[in-house]
C-alpha cells in the first residue's frame, strides 16, 4: 500500500524510520545514557513509527511474528555510575551486538551479546 503523509517533516514512512535510525546513530543502544533531548526524540519518533503501523491488529497471533532473531538497536534500561563499574564495564570494553532469539515451539529465548576489547594488557587471562 502507498505510504501515508506523515508529520510536516517525514514525507513517508520511510523518512520516519531513516530519522529514527539516524537517532539511534551513537547513542549505544541508550544504555549507558543519553541526553533528555535525545531521548525525547527518540521516543517520539517511535511513538510517531507505532501510530502509523500498517498491521490492523499487531498483537493478533504474535507468537507468529516474533519467532527468529532480532537485534536490540535501543532500550530504554540505562547501566550508569557504579552499576555500570560493578559489571566490569568500563572504557576498555565496549559491547557488540545485542540479540535475542526467540523459538516459538520451543518456548525458549536465547540473549547472545558480543564484548569487545581495546587492549587485552588489563586481562591477566586470554579473551
Amino acid at each position: 500500500p502507498p505510504e501515508q503523509s506523515l508529520a510536516p517533516h517525514y514525507e513517508t514512512l520511510g523518512d520516519a524510520k531513516a530519522a529514527l535510525y539516524h537517532a539511534l546513530e551513537g547513542v549505544d543502544r541508550g544504555i549507558f545514557g543519553i541526553t533528555s533531548a535525545k531521548r525525547s526524540e527518540i521516543h517520539a519518533l517511535v511513538e510517531l513509527l507505532e501510530s502509523r503501523n500498517p498491521t490492523p491488529d499487531p498483537t493478533h497471533k504474535l507468537q507468529d511474528k516474533v519467532d527468529g532473531c532480532w537485534r536490540l538497536i535501543y532500550s530504554t534500561i540505562s547501566i550508569l555510575g557504579k552499576r555500570r563499574t560493578k559489571l566490569g564495564l568500563r572504557d576498555f570494553i565496549s559491547l557488540g551486538d545485542f540479540f535475542q532469539i526467540i523459538d516459538v515451539k520451543e518456548v525458549s529465548q536465547t540473549l547472545p551479546i558480543k564484548f569487545q576489547h581495546t587492549s587485552a594488557r588489563f586481562f591477566p587471562f586470554p579473551v
